[in-house]
């Protein structure tokens, strides 16, 4: 470029930033209201105003939130717009949301749980120092199992130090092992653990193996309920016959205990043995019912002077100690360095109601409350539900917010119900966060198990997590199904590849794990990417720079081929993912489709030519990138070009085993459709044929079937006697019991003239007719039988 025009062009590039600037808050407010979540990160990074306001004070969050679009009320306060932005008359957003709106009560949650963050997050700037470390919030997780004891991660500042000393100075005393957040001591295995196990582990090594051959099919419930009958419960030798411990509640309660273990080694198995392991317990920790603790709600109830008062208070304490939880867990996450953690439990919206309900009894229990008292607890029922299940989220929430760099993942839940309708805490929040991913459990074909929960906007993807055979006691490994079993594998596979790329965040780890997944269709319409956990692509990402362009292309093309208008933030992931792929090798053919892909699925297709035009000349072999070129000329209307792109991608693709015959026909109709729009018969006809001859049942529209006709180098009167063949020919075929006859036989063409093509006819037994020059006449029945008739 001569010097004399670079100021002309930094001139228009200013006129062009202003005027984008200019005409921001406008279309700030458009794209709120239109839910597009790609121009409101466009327009906020052009300059828009996030606190803009229109002619009667509404802000675009405030537009966002009166038409309940989630996607934009989440882009929007993710880019930093104020929930608590209030009109002259006190309205904020909240306020705005419709009640009878299919997500009224996600963006509810949503508006909550960020004006909750604004006022008490502390973000974490730091990365995590070990970032293939998972950290299991499990009751208790055997750390002495043998399997399990080299990748269990010791605190050796406090192993090595006093006991009852803060020796690492974390705030966590003697924390060896791990912590109890509902105890807030230390997590260990206590002596008393410890002698129950060792004096009853060829008991419940024997009856692990029952329990498996159960789960398996081979031993029927007869036969397996005698076994559970036929010992002694080995509680009863430490606390007695009188702990009321029935023998089958035993192998429960040891089924139960071994949960932490179990989900431990799925993690690393997934992990492929890279992954290290340790414990956040929980115990009686998230909860519903921990809620309801009747000294506290007595003492509140007899210092309420009413139930509105005492609803206030009950919420200010009830958000407190949701403060004072989710701050002492975030804390002891970054003491370990984690870089993921994984969360096997789930409350559904349900349980919240149940816990509300609880809570007005109680007070008016404690109160003797009079029917005007009674009246208004009932009436506030609903907004105390709610409360209660703000509450459990942000104890989780503000954990997953405030380390943006640790992935944390869920399991979405074992009732079998749509977590979009019922919101289930905290596997709900991974549609709130970037680092958060809810998991559905899957059988070995890949189909989403029946008690699986599933929600095509909460529920990422799926997993195993059906009959899994994983760690239990030294003795036995024991088979479990879930999506406690399923949430693991993800964790393991996020932590193995962290191991190999920490240069990776978590909000890339989600990324990848979305749209690597591996399509099933009974995950199509219950999760957001249709597609259940691939670690073999997954672990590509480990790769030289040409696999993980390849593998974040891939990604990138998953993404924008994702459903847009359920899920609108698909188009800025496939638009980061295809430039990220770019980023790692712009020398990668694939990294160029993608972007080329992206490009043409946001509706613009001219600028998608020449990033597929740049993927053609880096490797004109690939099949892949020819179609897609196919596809984008052929949405400009340049037919010419998108006949030869899909001619191409038909012809390479011969040479790609994974190609079958009808998909490589069905590309030829393509390449003819668009030769005819061009005006090209004689390549449409050739195009027609080609598909003809690899799939003869391939369907053609009816243009392209004149044409078909039409373009033969028989008179169309002989073609009319191709029907008389057929008939003849089946006639034949009924009466003899040969499958060889003279072509003298039949009604057919006149000698000498050609056919070179497949012609089929419905609606009788015969399925094809073959012609060829000096060849016999071949006629493929739809058994799959052929009759051959000889010239």
């Amino acid at each position: 470029m001569s010097a004399s025009k670079r100021p002309r062009l930094l001139a228009l590039l200013f006129l062009a930033t202003a005027l984008v600037r200019a005409a921001a808050p406008a279309d700030l407010f458009t794209a709120a209201s239109n839910d597009d979540v790609a121009r409101i990160g466009e327009l906020v990074a052009a300059g828009a105003n996030l606190e803009a306001t229109d002619s009667v004070q509404n802000t675009p969050l405030m537009l966002a939130a009166q038409q309940g679009n989630f996607g934009a009320l989440r882009e929007l306060l993710r880019l930093g717009a104020d929930p608590a932005h209030a009109t002259s008359g006190g309205q904020t957003a909240l306020a705005l949301i419709d009640p009878e709106h299919e997500d009224a009560r996600a963006c509810r949650l949503l508006l909550r749980a960020y004006a909750y963050l604004s006022k008490n997050a502390r973000p974490s700037t730091t990365r995590p120092s070990r970032p293939h470390l998972v950290v299991l919030f499990e009751p208790t997780v055997n750390y002495l199992h043998p399997a399990l004891r080299s990748a269990y991660y010791v605190n050796p500042a406090e192993r090595d130090g006093r006991p009852g000393v803060d020796d690492d100075r974390n705030g966590f005393v003697d924390d060896v092992y791990g912590w109890n957040l509902a105890t807030d001591r230390p997590h260990e295995i206590s002596p008393l653990q410890l002698q129950i196990y060792l004096q009853s582990r060829d008991t419940i090594g024997r009856l692990f193996k029952a329990y498996n051959e159960f789960e398996q099919g081979r031993l029927d419930q007869t036969d397996y309920d005698q076994l559970r009958a036929g010992f002694d419960n080995p509680l009863a030798k430490i606390f007695g016959r009188h702990a009321g411990f029935t023998n089958g509640d035993f192998l429960d309660r040891a089924i139960e205990l071994s949960h932490g273990s179990h989900v431990a080694g799925i993690v690393l198995e997934h992990s492929r043995g890279q992954a290290l392991l340790h414990t956040l317990s929980w115990e009686s920790f998230g909860d519903a019912q921990a809620f309801t603790r009747p000294p506290e709600l007595t003492q509140l109830a007899g210092a309420a002077s009413d139930v509105v008062d005492f609803l206030a208070r009950y919420r200010a304490t009830l958000l407190d100690e949701s403060l004072a939880a989710g701050r002492r867990l975030s804390d002891y996450l970054r003491t370990t360095g984690a870089g993921v953690v994984n969360l096997s439990m789930t409350a559904d919206y349900h349980s919240f109601a149940r816990t509300a309900a609880d809570l007005a009894s109680r007070y008016l229990e404690a109160t003797h409350a009079t029917a005007e008292q009674i009246e208004a607890a009932r009436a506030a029922l609903p907004d105390l539900a709610f409360d209660c299940y703000v509450a459990h989220s942000v104890q989780f929430l503000l954990p997953i917010y405030e380390n943006p760099d640790v992935l944390f993942v869920i399991a979405s839940g074992n009732d079998g119900t749509d977590n979009d309708a019922n919101l289930p805490s905290p596997a709900y929040l991974s549609r709130f966060m970037p680092n958060a991913v809810a998991v559905a459990a899957v059988d070995a074909e890949g189909t989403i198990a029946a008690f699986s929960n599933y929600g095509e906007r909460s529920v990422d993807l799926g997993a195993p997590g059906v009959k899994i055979s994983s760690t239990a006691i030294p003795e036995a490994s024991v088979l479990m199904n879930g999506t406690s079993m399923a949430a693991p594998a993800v964790a393991g596979a996020a932590a193995g590849l962290r191991h190999a790329r920490p240069d990776l965040t978590a909000e890339q780890l989600k990324l990848f794990l979305l749209y690597t997944a591996r399509y099933h269709s009974s995950l199509a319409h219950r999760t957001t990417t249709g597609g259940s956990l691939n670690g073999d692509l997954l672990f590509q990402l480990a790769g030289d720079s040409s696999t993980r362009a390849k593998v974040c292309a891939t990604a990138a093309i998953h993404a924008a081929q994702a459903d847009q208008h359920r899920l609108p933030a698909h188009f800025i992931d496939a638009d980061r993912l295809s430039r990220l792929a770019l980023a790692t090798d712009d020398t990668c053919a694939e990294a160029w489709r993608a972007r080329a892909a992206y490009f043409d699925l946001r509706d613009d297709p001219a600028a998608a030519v020449e990033p597929i035009e740049r993927a053609i000349q880096l490797d004109p072999t690939n099949w892949h990138v020819w179609n897609s070129s196919g596809i984008i000329h052929a949405h400009l209307k340049h037919h010419a070009e998108a006949a030869t792109g899909y001619r191409c991608a038909a012809e390479l693709s011969a040479h790609d085993p994974n190609v079958t015959a009808p998909t490589r026909a069905a590309i030829f109709v393509r390449a003819a459709t668009q030769s005819l729009a061009a005006g090209d018969r004689a390549d449409a006809s050739a195009a027609v044929r080609a598909a003809r001859a690899l799939h003869s049942d391939v369907s053609i529209p009816d243009d392209l079937a004149d044409l078909e006709l039409a373009a033969t180098d028989v008179p169309l009167l002989i073609l009319k006697n191709l029907r008389q063949l057929a008939a003849a020919a089946n006639q034949y075929y009924r009466a003899q019991s040969t499958n060889t006859a003279r072509f003298d036989d039949l009604v057919g063409p006149e000698p000498g003239k050609t056919v070179k093509q497949v012609i089929s006819y419905a609606g009788e037994d015969y399925r094809t007719i073959v012609f060829q020059q000096d060849q016999p006449i071949v006629v493929r029945t739809r058994a799959g039988e052929e009759i051959r008739y000889q010239n």
